[in-house]
This record gives structure tokens, sequence and C-alpha cells, in this order.
């Protein structure tokens, strides 16, 4: 079993005493930088957050004097482009084995880039270097949302992707961009196996989420800038991305939101939606903006959120959320 995306992970239970858990990683694991950065829970009590840096581990999750009823969660923090994980085994002391816990009632869907990734936001310094251990998606506005709501997640989310270009320092594009991989089980730098990318894996889409969250375009911004031909190929291939969205996930409202690390291109894909609805006559579709990080709240890693203003953000998308589909 392979993770990629943040938040990637398995949860259990059984009734026994011990468990451990076999872990492996994928060829970045030689890379301090990049290796996947996970935490294992025993009943909501967090017992590990660490690096997978060697290509296997063997983690004794509990070792307990006499058996009970015992969950266990572990989740990949870090995100889809930098590495992958894997389960090579799992070892408990139960004759009855182990079984999944239940979904929760409803499934949120986050379609966005390093914000909601929470990239860098362990290392409040706007001038630091961002590596793996910076990151954890917990912290992000989407994770904090989903957890008030009382939902499950998925989180597809790279770190300096856009709709027509990744971030750019140039007057070129940047070729990373989401909506040719959205339908992907992930895209990173590592393989499954060392063998297989994630992004050669097609998602199978057999849950369907009751809500998709749509944060993206702070890249685009980066090359966009106020070139008006650059605006409008940004809103049509926002609307293109659009009907892919609802190609794959017929019933979900959309929601599309901006404005964390900026908001200049809101007013632009709230066109995009307006012009969307009237082309497809889908109105299960919104905007809300976001309000912009301040200073006072302070910077992360290359002027990312920090865990305050995740907070904020994550308030005003619940507030949003609630306010239109009753949740």
């Amino acid at each position: 079993m392979w993770f990629a995306l943040s938040g990637a992970g398995l949860e259990f239970f059984f009734y026994g005493s011990k468990c451990q858990i076999e872990l492996i990683a994928d060829g970045m694991w030689v890379s301090p930088e990049h290796c996947a950065r996970y935490a294992i829970y025993v009943n909501e009590v967090q017992i590990v957050d660490q690096l997978l840096s060697e290509p296997r581990q063997l983690i004794t999750v509990c070792d307990l004097p006499k058996p009970e009823h015992i969950t266990i969660k572990v989740i990949k923090i870090s995100e889809s482009c930098q590495s992958t994980m894997g389960i090579g085994q799992i070892n408990i002391d139960s004759p009855e084995g182990i079984e999944p816990t239940k979904p929760k009632k409803k499934l949120i869907e986050f379609v966005g880039d390093s914000i909601t990734c929470g990239y860098g936001v362990d290392l409040e310094d706007y001038t630091g270097k961002f590596t793996t251990a910076t990151e954890d998606f917990r912290k992000s506005y989407a994770y904090l949302a989903a957890s008030e709501l009382d939902c499950d997640y998925s989180m597809v989310s790279y770190s300096g992707y856009g709709i027509i270009s990744g971030y750019t320092e140039s007057d070129e594009p940047h070729s990373d961009i989401l909506p040719p991989i959205y339908d992907a089980v992930g895209c990173s730098m590592g393989k499954f196996n060392c063998s297989t990318y994630p992004q050669n894996i097609k998602w199978d889409f057999l849950r369907q989420p009751d809500l998709l969250v749509v944060n993206l375009g702070t890249n685009d911004m980066t090359y966009v800038r106020d070139v008006i031909d650059r605006k409008l190929m940004f809103m049509n291939k926002y609307i293109d991305f659009l009907m892919t969205l609802r190609r794959y996930n017929p019933a979900a409202p959309i929601l599309c939101t901006l404005g964390i690390m900026g908001d200049e291109l809101f007013d632009t894909i709230s066109d995009a939606v307006r012009e969307y609805s009237r082309i497809t006559e889908d109105i299960n579709i919104r905007c809300i903006r976001l309000e912009p990080q301040c200073a006072e709240d302070g910077y992360a890693v290359g002027w990312h959120p920090t865990y305050k203003s995740y907070i904020k953000a994550a308030n005003r998308l619940v507030k949003g959320i609630r306010e239109w589909l009753s949740w």
C-alpha cells in the first residue's frame, strides 16, 4: 500500500496488545531534504513524527501489558511532489485481525498548491530553506477546515503548481500545472517500489467527494501579472479545469477560493465561475475570497502562511461552507 498525496494514510483497529508496522521509502530516502515525513497515532495520541530516512523502518507502535481495543493511524504529512512512502507489513497479536475504521459521513476534496500542503509551516522564517521536515499539512487551512466540519479529506495539492503556469521568476510560464495530473494518484520525484511514478497511475474516483474546494491561482499570478492576454488565458483554462472537475465529480458542489498569499486573480476566477455556469447551466458552484495573510501573523518559509494565518483562513472557509451547504 503506497501513499503519495498529503495526508494519505491508513487507519484500523484491533483487539490486542502489540502492533508493529513496516514502512517502506521510495528512492528519495537518500535525500534528507526530500524524504517523506509521517506521523503515527495510537488511540488519537501521536507517538511518532519523523522522516522516513532509510529504505525500511519497522516501528513498534504499541506493546502493552494486556490486550485492549486499539486504533492505529498512519499518515503522510509531507506532500506528493517530494517523495512517497508505503506500508510493507502490519504485525499484530490479535487472532481476529484488523478492521478498517469507518469513514466519516462526508468527504471534502481540496485541490491546491503549497498553501494546501502546509509548505514550510514549521519554520516561521521567510528566509529559511524548505525541506520536508518543515512541511505539515495538518496545520494547513484545508486540514483544519475538514477537522472542524468532521469530514474526511483528500489533498490533491502540489507546491508551485498552477492552472497555466507554475511558480516562475521569469517572463515564461513554468510547466508545473495541475490539470493534466488531476486524475493521477499523485505526482512525485519518487517512485512506488522505485519502479513506478504515481503520476502514471490513475485515481479510481470510487468514493465521490461531498464538496470540492479549489485553491489555485497563486502561482499563476507570478506569470499572469497585469497582462490582459494572460488573464484571459488563465480564465479560459480555469473554465476548462472546472469542466474536468465536474466530469469526474458530477454531483459535488464546487467552492473556488483564493487569497491567502494574494488575491490578485480572485476577480478573474469569479468571472471564470460565472462564465462556466452560463455555458454549462451548472449552478452548484460558488466563490469565497480568503483574507490575505498579514505581517502581524508572521511568515513561514518563502513567505508562506503561518499556523495563525491558516487558522484564520480555515475559519473563513468553514463559515462559508456552513452558510452555503448548512453543514
